[in-house]
């Protein structure tokens, strides 16, 4: 089903991105690519299009980071949605605190700018956004 979603989107020209952690479903893709570009004009057409992201390739790694900060959304409305994709994954171990501690610590790093894990370990001197540190100070221990 989800190959022929793709296939659709592909004759419409829509982008799309897919995680296969098994690998199946790409190349069945790259096949149908293969197929529907198949006139040698058509060759930098796909080449320009298409990206294929290896994971476990050494030489082109790709990095994502999460708590990178977007021009156009605030750290509380990043965290929001990570904090929404988070819950989804892990539902069966989810509760109100884990939110509340996720979301505030979420804010916390976005505001600061400790987007990476080693500024935010070193200490706590950064962490000082005031509505996320009234969070932390109200905490009971």
């Amino acid at each position: 089903f989800l190959e022929f979603l793709i296939q659709q989107d592909i004759e419409k020209g829509n982008g799309f991105g897919v995680i296969d952690p098994h690998g199946d479903l790409i190349e069945d893709i790259k096949g149908f690519l293969a197929c529907y570009y198949d006139e040698p004009r058509d060759e930098k057409k796909i080449s320009e299009r298409v990206v294929l992201i290896e994971p476990t390739d050494p030489d082109f790694s790709v990095t994502f980071n999460p708590l990178d900060k977007l021009s156009n959304v605030s750290a509380a409305e990043q965290a929001n949605e990570l904090v929404s994709a988070f819950k989804k994954i892990w539902a069966d171990s989810w509760g109100v605190r884990m939110e509340d501690l996720m979301r505030n610590s979420l804010i916390a790093l976005g505001e600061a700018g400790l987007t990476l894990a080693g500024r935010a370990l070193v200490g706590n001197a950064y962490l000082v956004p005031p509505e996320t540190l009234f969070f932390y100070q109200a905490l009971p221990l």
